[in-house]
């Protein structure tokens, strides 16, 4: 079940860092599973730590996300 989490939040993210409208680039992404919530009770999420420069599908070099870009 985690590993279907972890698929899934990081093919969202990718498909809209893809989009020229929030990165265009392929972004660096670092995840964490939290399996509990504030009252301790059972409650699987993932917290991301998203990029703001990507590396672009068709070059080699780093290209910064547009200054008023954000993830929805």
């Amino acid at each position: 079940m985690y590993d279907l989490l972890f698929r899934s939040v990081s093919e969202t993210i990718i498909e809209l860092a893809n989009d020229p409208k929030h990165l265009g680039a392929k972004p660096g992404v670092i995840g964490i599973l939290h399996t509990w919530g504030q009252n301790l009770m059972d409650h699987p999420h993932i917290h991301c730590i998203v990029t703001g420069v990507g590396f672009p599908l068709m070059a080699v070099v780093g290209c910064p996300a547009a200054k008023d870009s954000s993830f929805p």
